[in-house]
């Protein structure tokens, strides 16, 4: 018997049975906002290099957006395009509002995994803005023209052509490649070693042998050589 009158035998019970799971609010990560893409997603644009490709009609939602509402988060899933399947909100401990929701959970501040619009749990990955992100993936690094002059495709919209400061973005609502330049669509193929970017057309890619408007060479960046070490004088 202990002091407070307990048994000695359930008092040990007591102190070896495990505690109760306990989630607190800090030990769940707290997403960052904007954009987060399927993985699934990523890994085959980032693959095909085609977003027609990686953007086939598919039963599970490419994009869900995270919105903050104090320390909870807003979660809304759907297309590339801005249409909405479902929603939810993920509160700070972990829990699911409305009750009954999809599953879904923070896996760290960039990864999160949801079953929202979708029969099985996704991982979707942070990406900030998913149309800057799709574009860069596809087009983003350093050009040169016929004439020495270069482009370069930066990785928020922002671009410079021959020192001229451009907005790009690539259209995510047509069933073809189309690059737009300051809002202006054109046309664009993927040509080995480079881009072609062709006359502004909403008709699609103009056929095998069509000039391009603008044809570039991606530049390959050589890695620096090192200096070789010096070395002391004999004796030194």
């Amino acid at each position: 018997m202990t002091a407070c009158g307990v048994p000695a035998a359930v008092a040990a019970a007591l102190l070896l049975s495990p505690l109760p799971s306990v989630r607190s609010a800090q030990s769940v990560p707290l997403l960052a906002t904007g954009d987060y893409l399927a993985v699934s997603f990523m890994e085959s644009l980032q693959a095909s290099r085609s977003f027609q490709e990686a953007a086939r009609p598919a039963a599970a939602p490419v994009r869900v957006s995270v919105r903050a509402a104090g320390h909870d988060r807003l979660l809304s899933a759907g297309g590339l395009s801005g249409e909405e399947c479902g929603a939810l909100t993920l509160r700070r401990d972990g829990s699911i509002d409305p009750g009954g929701s999809p599953a879904a959970e923070a896996r760290s501040a960039q990864l999160l995994s949801t079953a929202l619009c979708a029969g099985s749990p996704a991982l979707f990955r942070h990406v900030g803005d998913a149309g800057h992100w799709i574009a860069f993936t596809l087009i983003g690094g350093d050009y040169t023209d016929g004439r020495g002059r270069r482009y370069a495709f930066r990785s928020r919209g922002q671009a410079l052509f021959a020192g001229r400061r451009r907005a790009y973005a690539v259209a995510l609502d047509r069933p073809f490649p189309s690059l737009l330049l300051d809002g202006v669509a054109h046309p664009y193929r993927m040509a080995e070693g480079g881009l072609e970017i062709f006359e502004p057309s909403e008709a699609g890619l103009p056929s095998e042998g069509t000039p391009p408007l603008m044809k570039l060479r991606r530049m390959v960046v050589q890695p620096r050589r090192q200096a070789p070490p010096k070395t002391g004088r004999p004796g030194g």
